[in-house]
């Protein structure tokens, strides 16, 4: 199991995908990062609430969607499924972190938008990527990968 923490800048690999907008969801997403807006407007407006029942619900719908998606990219043998599945694992441990400081009554505001900045990272770098593939059977090159 992978464990060492991910991290990459969205710019640097702006080159590899072409769909950067970030207004355009499809409904997976448009649910999951709702549910994260819904549990920041709570945040902010009654900052003493309960956050713990919004972000169970938000980990399952987290740890659903990406399995899910996983065992497609495992059916259609996506050469970039490794480097998705790491970010899928970044961002369930993420969710995971939260959920335990919304059950200690820590989750701020700040933790919910970076884990929503995550999101729409992941989704502008690795889900456009798997799309372009599905789309054109054009999978991305990663840096390491041999030709």
């Amino acid at each position: 199991m992978y464990t060492e923490a991910i991290t990459y800048n969205a710019a640097d690999l702006s080159h590899l995908f072409p769909y950067q907008d970030t207004k355009q969801y499809d409904s997976r997403y448009a649910n999951l990062l709702g549910r994260i807006d819904t549990i920041i407007n709570q945040a902010s407006h009654n900052p003493a609430s309960s956050l713990s029942g919004l972000v169970v619900e938000l980990l399952d719908t987290t740890l659903n969607q990406t399995i899910s998606e996983e065992a497609h990219m495992i059916s259609i043998q996506y050469r970039g499924y490794i480097y998705h599945f790491q970010d899928h694992y970044r961002l369930n441990r993420a969710t995971v972190t939260l959920r335990t400081k919304a059950e200690q009554g820590l989750c701020t505001v700040l933790d919910l938008q970076t884990l929503r900045d995550q999101w729409t990272q992941h989704i502008q770098c690795f889900d456009n990527a798997l799309e372009r593939y599905l789309i054109e059977n054009q999978a991305p090159v990663w840096r390491g990968d041999k030709e």
